[in-house]
């Protein structure tokens, strides 16, 4: 597991294609500062695809682990 140095602008997973999971442009969170992520080796744009536990999310809660998209240039690790 990886740590976040800052807060990072991330996107939800949605399905598509072949029921793969692809980034939702139109779904925004927020990952906090100093959460922990594994980086998934999914392609599917030029996006980083990473699993990080929800409750690490702005304004989510719970234990789940979910899976969102990064922009490849703003995972800045510690």
């Amino acid at each position: 597991m990886t740590k976040t140095l800052n807060g990072i602008k991330a996107y939800r997973s949605m399905r598509g294609h072949n029921n793969f999971y692809y980034p939702n442009t139109n779904d925004v969170v927020f990952l906090r500062p100093g959460s922990s992520y594994e980086k998934l080796p999914w392609v599917g744009s030029d996006m980083h695809a990473i699993n990080v536990c929800s409750k690490d999310i702005i304004n989510e809660s719970g234990d789940k682990n979910i899976v969102i998209w990064v922009e490849a240039d703003k995972l800045k690790t510690i």
